[in-house]
């Protein structure tokens, strides 16, 4: 375990000074030492993403599962390669699973489910996943944005006003 923990280190340092290859080398490195290691496969999809290989990433993302069923951080991953993507059923599919698991803060979850409504082009349930995250913590800021957002674009100027006053008065930046 300290072998595979002394190349996620030296894959970091590595990675943060833009030596990537010499980053993927030491993960590949770690995977080989400890292959049943679900920390490795996550943290190999995690920079194939960052380097834009989906296929690769996904690849890693799914062995992490296969070793760590609710390893939530894997589904998070690939929630968003899959929005990346505009594969929206796959996005549903996997953040209704991060969803079940109930991490958190589970706010951020449905709010992100709520994106992944509106890219599947369901108003209403995207309505309602958005309130659901403003239920669990009523200053969030992409549920509250993107209500806003859906009421001036459904010609709801006094809600949209509404929305977008909590929106500057709690988030002025």
């Amino acid at each position: 375990p300290d072998r595979v923990r002394s190349y996620w280190i030296r894959a970091s340092v590595e990675h943060h000074n833009g030596q990537v290859l010499s980053a993927l080398d030491y993960l590949r490195q770690a995977e080989a030492r400890d292959p049943r290691n679900p920390q490795t496969a996550l943290k190999l999809g995690r920079l194939y993403a960052a380097q834009g290989q989906d296929e690769l990433a996904e690849k890693a993302l799914e062995k992490c599962l296969r070793l760590s069923p609710q390893q939530v951080e894997a589904l998070q991953e690939l929630v968003r390669l899959a929005m990346r993507a505009q594969r929206w059923n796959r996005a549903l599919e996997l953040e209704e699973r991060i969803i079940a698991l109930r991490p958190s803060p589970l706010y951020r979850e449905w709010a992100r489910l709520g994106e992944i409504y509106l890219g599947l082009g369901s108003k209403e349930r995207a309505q309602s996943a958005f309130e659901k995250s403003l239920e669990l913590e009523p200053m969030g800021y992409i549920a509250s944005r993107n209500l806003a957002v859906m009421a001036a674009r459904g010609g709801d100027t006094a809600e949209a006003i509404r929305r977008y006053r909590i929106l500057i008065r709690h988030h002025p930046d």
